[in-house]
This record gives C-alpha cells, structure tokens and sequence, in this order.
C-alpha cells in the first residue's frame, strides 16, 4: 500500500511540475509576443497627422501591429493572473527606475543652485507607486488616470477613430497603459544599445581633414579607443542644458557623456594642472549649442589606499541583488568599481554594467590619482551569471568607453562644490547612490582607518 501512494504522490509532483511548466512557457510565450508588438510599434514612423503617441495613433488608426483584433488579444491576457503579475513587476520596476532618474535630478539641481520643485512633485507620485501591492491597484491607478485625462485622450484618438472614441478608450485605456509599460523598457533598451554602438569617428575624421589634421596620427586616444583628446584648441561649455567642448578650429559643439558636475571638476582639475591628457567618446557633434532634455564584506574606503583588500563587496539591504564591487590590485596601484543590479540593464542580447577604473601612485604628501576612466561592459548572459552567482571577478566583457584621463595628479581627497572628486564620477554612471555613500562614508567623515 506504502508503495502505492509512493507512486501516486510522485505522480502527482510530476503533474503538478509539467502544469508549472506549461504555466511559464504559456507566459514566455504571451511576454514574447508584446515584446514583438513593442518592436514595431518602436520600428514605426511618427505620424504628421496627428502627432501623438505611436501607440495612440496606431490603436484609434486599428492599425497593425494594433489592430482591433491585436487589441481585444490583449484585453483577454488582463484575465491571466500570471501575466498580470509580471506587469506588476514591470510597473514597479519602471517606478523605481523613474524614483532613481528623479533624485539623480534633484541632487543635481541642488549642487548647482536650482529649484528642483516639479521633480520633486514627480518623485512623490512615483514613490507612492512604489506601495502599490498587486495588479488590482495598478488597475485602480489607471481607472483615475482615465477619470483625469479621458476627454484629453479621446480628443486625440478622434482624429483617426471618428465617432464612438469615448466608448473605444474605455475599453482599452488599460492595455494602452500596459503597451506603454513595455513600450518605455523596449525603449530604454534600445537606447542604452544605440548609444553604445554609436560611432561618430568617421564625421569626425572628415570634420577635422577639412582643416589640414590627421586625426587618427596625431590623436593616439582616438587612434586606440574612438576618444577625442581635449587640447589647447578646445574650450568646455557645459552647464544643466548640455555639456561638452568646442573646438575652436571647427566652431563645433562636440557633446559629451557626463553630467555637469563632473564636466565641471574635470575642467577644474585640467585648469590646475592635475591632468595630464583628457579624453571623451563624443555622442554629437553640432553647429550651435543643443538644448538637452535632463535626463549595488570588505572594506570601506580607506585613506590608506594601498592597504585596501583585493575584493571588496557592498550589498544593498533591500535587494540583495545590488552590489557595488570595489577590485584592489595592490601590485599594479589599481581601483575597479563595477556596479551590478538585481534588475541589470540590457542592451541587445548583452547585460550592461557600469565600470570606472583608476590607477594611483603614493607620495609623501599622500594618494595621488593618475589615471581614470569610465566604461560600459557588456556581458554574454552566459557570462552575466559567472560573473555573479561565482563572484568571479576575472570575467570580462566588452568595454566602451565614455571619458579616460592620463598623466593625472589628482589628490584623492579633492573636492570639486564640496563633493569628492571620485564621488562625482561614481554617481555620474552608478544607480545604486546609497551603496557608493556607504563605502565612502569613513572617507567622508574624514576618519583614518589603517
């Protein structure tokens, strides 16, 4: 009898795990087919008729790849508690990337002394998203979205719907906020994946033949890694609208990626001879100045560099999955912060992490930094998860660079406003603000720990 109910218990885990199974796949299969419907809405051109959303046009237009057929598919996948629940996930992980983007803001506009009033109504609404328990209050979200922008709405599917709109936003106002929900990562993806394939070395290498240099002879930063050196033919021009150098030669704008306040400290640093050579990946290049939407056991930083241990690790209370990586090579006098997440950033088929490198050197007034950089890595998800699950510090992945400074004799103690120096570079790229402040903190209270 014993064996029986051996063999029907089995029977049963075997079941219950083929209906868990056929459950996932079912989901893979419905989150795929979104994803594919977001590729080509991403894929459309915008419409001069209308000039709304993409996903607006096409639904009140029923137009593939929102047809009404497409969108009563979706309205019938609101039903299914599992895909429900991953669009809790996505709207919570949409908030809190929107919580992170917002204090980024808001920090920046308090260092340089402007009103950061409107981000921070913004920021209240995104934290009080954050609460939000299940997809039954996602839904009670969107029923007051409707109430407070539907005539709004309506107005702008008339154009192409005609008659009966009101009843036809409605009906899909909810699926249109779901589209939006994978519209906005597919977007961001696909933004973090052009803006490491962009490649302006071309242009620049006509731009400059057109005034008698040979970019790739005299430029070794540009020869070697794409970076365009910044000399005495350049200025900076940077404040919150856009930052980067002009060349006077050429009387371009060349844009650059990094904040203000880094700008700013880096030309501090340049202008009192603590830096040897300078150089920048530029993402545009201009006639005139553009005007740019403002867009996780060791040991704590020690001011006894050298004694630092070779791994140290920072993990984020709430989510164990964030750490800040600190790699020490005493032999070589070199630093490596690389910033993973729990919700890692894909670009393509890659994960991308963030990286800054220095080098330094001792002297008898102290750490001097010599040389620092700023990379993306991007990984194979084959080597994403050795490199986290193993802690394996010696995988590495594709490197683009966005800024490298040599020759440097930059104190690590210097502060630019206030604010370390290496601080500001971390806080440029990192997400995770809370981490970096933790492994800084006995550095920032001016204590020595040896």
């Amino acid at each position: 009898m014993r064996r029986v109910r051996l063999a029907e218990s089995k029977a049963a885990n075997a079941r219950e795990d083929i209906e868990v199974c056929e459950s996932l796949i079912l989901l893979f299969e419905r989150v795929l087919m979104i994803k594919d419907i977001v590729e080509k809405i991403h894929e459309s051109a915008y419409c001069s008729e209308c000039n709304q959303h993409k996903i607006l046009c096409l639904m009140s237009r029923r137009q593939a790849p929102l047809s009404e057929a497409t969108l009563q598919q979706l309205k019938a996948l609101l039903s299914d508690s599992e895909f429900c629940s991953r669009v809790h996930d996505l709207f919570l992980r949409e908030a809190g990337f929107r919580v992170e983007v917002l204090r980024g803001e808001i920090d920046e506009a308090m260092k340089i002394g402007r009103n950061p009033k409107f981000a921070e109504i913004e920021l209240e609404m995104e934290l009080e998203k954050l609460e939000i328990s299940d997809f039954n209050g996602v839904l009670c979200l969107y029923g007051e979205n409707l109430k407070a922008s539907y005539e709004g709405v309506s107005n702008c599917a008339r154009g192409h719907y005609g008659d009966g709109v009101e009843a036809f936003v409605a009906e899909y106002y909810v699926v249109y906020k779901v589209v939006l929900l994978f519209y906005e990562e597919y977007r961001r993806s696909r933004y973090v994946l052009d803006d490491i394939e962009l490649d302006l070395s071309a242009s620049l290498i006509d731009l400059y033949s057109g005034v008698d240099v040979r970019l790739q002879d005299v430029d070794r930063q540009f020869a070697k890694y794409g970076l365009l050196s910044f000399n005495e033919n350049m200025r900076f021009d940077c404040d919150h609208l856009a930052r980067g150098v002009v060349d006077k030669r050429l009387n371009k704008f060349f844009s650059i990626p990094v904040s203000q306040i880094l700008a700013e400290s880096i030309y501090q640093l340049y202008s009192d001879g603590k830096v040897g050579t300078l150089a920048f990946r530029i993402k545009c290049i201009a006639d005139g100045r553009p005007s740019m939407e403002e867009k996780a056991y060791g040991s704590i930083l020690d001011l006894e560099v050298s004694e630092l241990p070779a791994v140290s690790e920072f993990y984020s209370v709430e989510r164990f999955g964030d750490k800040l990586t600190v790699i020490h090579d005493q032999k070589s006098q070199s630093l490596i912060f690389e910033e993973l997440n729990d919700d890692f950033q894909l670009a393509g088929d890659s994960v991308v992490t963030q990286l800054v490198h220095l080098e330094y050197e001792r002297t008898e007034g102290g750490y001097l930094i010599t040389h620092i950089d700023h990379e993306q890595i991007l990984y194979s998800l084959d080597q994403y998860e050795q490199r986290v699950s193993e802690a394996d510090v010696s995988v590495r992945g594709h490197k683009v660079k966005s800024f490298k400074i040599d020759g440097a004799s930059i104190p690590f103690d210097y502060r630019f406003k206030d604010e370390l120096f290496l601080v500001i570079v971390l806080d440029d790229f990192f997400v995770n603000k809370k981490l970096i402040a933790e492994y800084f903190e006995g550095f920032n209270a001016g204590e020595r720990k040896v």
